[in-house]
This record gives structure tokens, C-alpha cells and sequence, in this order.
């Protein structure tokens, strides 16, 4: 069955339960994990390692100092080095 088949006969379930319901599934695909990112919010720059995703599905960054930031709105690039 067609992955989208799948999502739209639970979709009133997703609907419920929000990003969570697919969290793990998507966290196993998910290519960004352990890549250097910069995330710009108008002035502001936010460095670090794309470490998760939040319950609500904001990304989360590791910085430097080792604290893990969630990140749900900005411009996302790959770091360069």
C-alpha cells in the first residue's frame, strides 16, 4: 500500500496526535542527524549539529557548548566549513 494511502486512513488519528505518532519512523529516514547546520532568524544565527526532532516536530540543534536548542521557524543551511 502507497505510504500516502496509509497516512490519510490514519490521518484523524495524526490529526490527534500530532507529530509524535510518527516521530520514530521519520527520525530512522531522516538524513540531517549529526550534520553541521546554521539556522538564520532575521539578525540572529543559531551553529550546531542537527541533533532530533521535538514531540511537535521542531528541529533540534546542538551548539557548541552542548546544549540541544529546538528550532521550529528560520532559514536552515548546511554549515559550511
Amino acid at each position: 500500500m502507497p505510504w500516502c494511502r496509509i497516512f490519510f486512513s490514519r490521518y484523524d488519528e495524526f490529526l490527534g496526535s500530532g507529530f509524535g505518532m510518527i516521530r520514530a519512523e521519520y527520525l530512522t529516514r531522516c538524513r540531517l542527524l549529526g550534520t553541521a547546520m546554521e539556522i538564520r532568524r532575521g539578525n540572529d544565527t543559531l551553529r550546531g549539529l542537527a541533533h532530533g526532532l521535538t514531540d511537535q516536530g521542531a528541529l533540534e540543534i546542538m551548539t557548541a557548548a552542548g546544549v540541544i536548542q529546538p528550532v521550529d521557524l528560520g532559514e536552515m543551511f548546511e554549515a559550511i566549513s
